[in-house]
């Protein structure tokens, strides 16, 4: 399967196996261009990312604790306007 991997081709896949891919084109000393990327770190580059300044603010304008700024600031990453909850409005 790995020897099917095509040029400029991305791939998500946790930390273990992103190694062993790595691993397999380093021993056949094979040289393909393509991306890894786990889970998150695909969310975070087609999303936003953030500052601990930013999660200061969320805590101070909302009087919060660090945990539940974290929580509001990661769960916008999934919000679509589409929604009509006043909780999730809120959060939009």
């Amino acid at each position: 399967m790995l020897e099917n991997i095509k040029e400029n081709s991305i791939l998500v896949c946790n930390n273990i196996d992103k190694k062993k891919i790595l691993e397999f084109y380093y021993n056949s000393k094979q040289l393909v261009n393509f991306k890894i990327f786990s889970i998150e770190e695909l969310i975070s580059k087609f999303t936003f990312t953030y500052s601990t300044k930013t999660v200061y603010y969320i805590m101070q304008k909302y009087h919060i604790n660090y945990d539940i700024a974290l929580i509001y600031i990661n769960n916008l990453k999934y919000m679509d306007k589409k929604y009509n909850d006043e909780k999730l409005l809120f959060l939009y």
